[in-house]
């Protein structure tokens, strides 16, 4: 990892899910300065990383429908890339911009609830996106 200052370690949900497990061993690894030589693991050498920040990066239709459940699994030092879930907001661009800017603090401060995320009116706004971001993550139930 010479030089590196991030790699996508995958997102347990949305698109690019895996095995929760493997990809919190995988974020865990990123965090640590050192770590030990365990071939059970896959780690095949030690690794003294000097306190080189390496953040791990998810991607993979991120809306704010989703957000509690990554900000549980990557905290606030990852990099989330918001791609298809903003640009995909059923009111286009620059409201899914807004969505997940205003959404995602309130994440990272402790709202697990999506009932406590909206004002009346937002959840009335946001309702279809909502939907749309639960038929992404359960393709087989989807309404569309």
């Amino acid at each position: 990892m010479s030089g590196g200052d991030h790699i996508h370690s995958g997102t347990v949900v949305g698109k690019l899910e895996g095995e929760r497990e493997i990809t919190l061993g995988f974020v865990d690894l990123l965090r640590d300065d050192f770590i030990e030589k365990d071939r059970s693991c896959g780690i095949y050498f030690t690794q003294d990383w000097v306190s080189t920040v390496c953040y791990s990066v998810a991607s993979g239709v991120f809306t704010f429908g989703i957000c509690p459940l990554w900000t549980e699994i990557f905290g606030d030092d990852s990099v989330l890339q918001f791609g298809g879930g903003t640009l995909g907001h059923p009111w286009g661009n620059a409201p899914g911009a807004v969505a997940n800017r205003d959404r995602f603090p309130k994440c990272l401060s402790g709202y697990s609830s999506m009932s406590r995320l909206f004002t009346e009116r937002e959840k009335q706004i946001h309702r279809i996106w909502t939907e749309l971001s639960h038929d992404i993550l359960n393709p087989n139930h989807a309404s569309l």
